[in-house]
């Protein structure tokens, strides 16, 4: 009589069992990247608001040596001024003169990107022969360079009042400068507000 060796189960995984493991771990990653991207967007938060406390503290340089405020129209009305190179060429020394003094009132790190539509997280140098200039970014990517750099804001009538940019109903007292990011969603305005980043808050 023939005797039959039982044949051994496969050891392998089925369709179905493989599927699930696949699914655990995107559900695992996915999980982990909204934890990641969480992280990430606070401490860019945290570089607005240095960036801004900077630029307040350095406009306070610039009037402890000049006297008065710097000569940017736009930043007592409105939201402000851009951080264009208007704004940043006298903080920074460049312009030689509303800053006959070339002193270097800011100080922060360059951007990444390599030009100025991409540059993002700090200041974007263009230099043209003997001639600087800079640009300073916020840290987030977003379309528009109008919606990417920071607002300045001054007392530019020097009674240490300054609106609100985003809740006119609300003065800053006591500061001769404000400034602010309008943050990941590069809006203001209403509940757009709450990713916004400022000086005085």
């Amino acid at each position: 009589m023939k005797s039959t060796v039982p044949r051994s189960r496969r050891t392998g995984f089925t369709l179905v069992e493989l599927l699930v493991v696949i699914a655990i771990i995107i559900v695992l990653a996915s999980m982990g990247f909204g934890a990641g991207m969480v992280a990430i967007n606070k401490a860019r938060k945290a570089q607005a608001k240095n960036d801004c406390v900077n630029l307040v503290q350095a406009v306070g340089g610039y009037f402890d040596d000049y006297s008065h405020l710097p000569d940017i129209p736009s930043a007592g009305t409105g939201k402000g001024a851009l951080t264009d190179e208007n704004v940043m060429d006298i903080l920074l020394g460049f312009d030689k003169e509303k800053n006959p003094k070339e002193v270097r009132y800011f100080s922060g790190k360059q951007s990444s990107g390599s030009s100025a539509s991409s540059a993002t997280g700090g200041l974007f140098y263009t230099d043209s022969g003997s001639t600087s200039s800079a640009q300073l970014f916020d840290p987030w990517r977003k379309e528009g360079a109008g919606v990417r750099h920071y607002y300045l804001l001054l007392d530019l009538d020097y009674d240490e009042k300054i609106k609100d940019p985003t809740d006119g109903s609300y003065t800053i007292h006591g500061r001769q400068a404000a400034a602010w990011s309008t943050g990941q969603d590069g809006k203001d305005g209403g509940t757009n507000n709450r990713d916004n980043v400022y000086s005085w808050k």
